[in-house]
């Protein structure tokens, strides 16, 4: 009896060990011939039961209790209604939850997803099967390919053979395999040598190692529906990174923008840590002055194109720091924290994902917010103070002065002596000069650094006079000498002069125990 009991757990050892290694080993792979179709029953659609020759099909695996593969649904429905007559969608629920033998002719779990199908009507329009209490279906797919999650979704082509693998919530991926998979192109070596490339390309965990550090754990961030990392920069980057979080470009998931390339998804690459502090308490709209846009030639309407909207005279461009020790935010130097040969002391890389739904600028700051104040402990507050700006006024004399030898054009910029000499604005207006005295005298992200940091705050125009148009020349010597230009502009009536309006303020200071 005792060796027979001996015999008995030797037997489960070594099929638990082959089914270990058959988890870590797929024997189902793309390139494959597509497993026999075994439905315990047909809910939805016209039951298939081979795959016939000339037609594509995507067979879908996905459960009742299943969020991820409830919002695949229309995105499938949507697939199966472009070539009805070359496709087939198929859908198997698999893992339902149950306690009923395997042996029952009747499971419970079998009315459960016959009511939901029932509900979900037209919204589900493909073929529906259920999987059996032998879970069939299930071992001779997903188990067999390695696969233990759903939504799953395997393509089989005109042959029967397994060209895809992969996620049912990959909506776009799926859809441009399939066209793929159905054109003149597409050959099952290709499809072959597509997956050994993902195979080798795939990025395993390493228990050691913390999560995406080093590109450890995962190519699609997709997968991950919350996580933000911080660590100390090793990356000098020739460019300045953006200097604030914007939600701009999330709404058109298929363009690609170099920092915002997914909804969701923000970071920045070798960022002072004085500069994170400002991302994530500024605004949310870049702090640059307004400026004309070379396709039309106009500022850009605010109102109708609300992400246009600027911070510029409304946000003071740095943090004000109120610290016992300020060298953990050094450099503070505009010129200095923005050059590519600056050190990388005390600056940053951080990244952050937040799942879709919640993807807005204000929560990746609020995100961004925690992060910083759980690591570096500073205690920040926005405040409204009475800043430095420099004020553009006219005189008595001004609306004489401001004249235009074309009444009527459009604006118009032209240069006599080419690129490196004077610009000649017609038909401009007092936003115009702004524009000229911000983006040469500012402290814009192209700065020229001519005015002293010191010296360097927003231009605002207080001339009430944007209804005006007039000529005026910027000299080669006004783009570079800053009391110079403010002389020509008091020449046409307008005066510079410096002030203080009240502006937002992100305030760090020491945490207070």
């Amino acid at each position: 009896m005792k060796n027979q009991i001996i015999y008995i757990l030797l037997i489960v050892l070594i099929f638990l060990w082959y089914s270990d290694i058959c988890a870590q080993n797929p024997t189902l792979e793309v390139g494959d011939s597509a497993p026999e179709i075994a439905a315990f029953k047909w809910i939805k659609g016209i039951p298939i039961t081979t795959f016939e020759k000339g037609k594509v099909y995507v067979v879908e695996f996905g459960a009742t209790w299943c969020k991820p593969c409830i919002a695949a649904i229309p995105h499938l429905t949507a697939l199966a209604k472009t070539n009805t007559e070359k496709l087939n969608v198929i859908s198997f629920f698999v893992m339902e939850h149950t306690t009923s033998s395997d042996t029952m002719k009747n499971p419970i779990y079998v009315d459960r997803v016959e009511k939901f199908v029932q509900k979900q009507g037209d919204k589900m329009g493909y073929t529906v099967a259920v999987d059996g209490p032998r879970k069939t279906m299930e071992k001779n797919w997903l188990n067999a390919a390695g696969l233990t999650g759903i939504p799953q979704t395997f393509i089989v082509d005109k042959n029967g053979f397994i060209a895809w693998v992969g996620v049912s919530t990959r909506f776009k991926v799926i859809e441009e395999v399939v066209d793929w998979v159905m054109s003149d192109d597409y050959t099952l070596s290709k499809a072959i040598g597509y997956y050994e490339k993902a195979k080798e390309n795939k990025v395993t965990y390493d228990h050691s190692m913390p999560l995406l550090i080093n590109d450890n754990g995962g190519l699609d961030e997709e997968d991950y529906l919350f996580r933000s990392i911080i660590r100390k920069s090793r990356i000098q980057l020739k460019s300045p990174n953006l200097q604030y979080v914007s939600s701009r470009f999330w709404y058109d998931n298929d363009k690609e923008f170099y920092y915002y390339p997914r909804p969701g998804l923000a970071q920045w690459v070798n960022m002072p840590l004085i500069d994170l502090y400002y991302v994530a308490y500024g605004d949310t709209l870049p702090n640059q002055v307004y400026h004309r846009y070379t396709d039309t030639n106009e500022f850009r309407d605010t109102i109708a194109y609300p992400y246009e909207k600027r911070s510029y005279g409304n946000f003071w461009y740095e943090p004000v720091l109120e610290v016992s020790d300020p060298s953990p935010f050094q450099p503070m130097a505009w010129h200095a924290r923005k050059s590519s040969k600056s050190p990388l002391d005390n600056k940053y890389d951080y990244s952050v994902q937040v799942p879709k739904d919640r993807a807005s600028a204000r929560f990746i700051q609020k995100v961004m917010q925690r992060d910083l104040k759980s690591y570096f402990g500073y205690e920040v507050t926005v405040e409204t103070r009475d800043m430095p700006c420099w004020k553009l006024k006219a005189t008595k004399k001004a609306r004489k002065l401001l004249k235009t030898e074309t009444p009527g054009k459009k604006w118009n910029v032209t240069y006599p002596d080419g690129l490196d000499g004077k610009f000649v604005f017609t038909n401009a207006t007092t936003r115009d000069v702004i524009w000229d005295l911000g983006s040469r005298f500012g402290y814009q992200g192209y700065d020229h650094g001519n005015l002293p940091i010191e010296a360097q705050a927003p231009f605002i125009d207080a001339t009430g006079l944007t209804d005006i148009q007039f000529d005026f020349v910027f000299h080669k010597e006004h783009q570079t000498d800053f009391q110079a230009f403010r002389e020509y502009l008091e020449s046409l009536g307008l005066v510079l002069e410096k002030s203080t309006r009240p502006m937002k303020v992100v305030v760090i200071r020491d945490h207070v125990q």
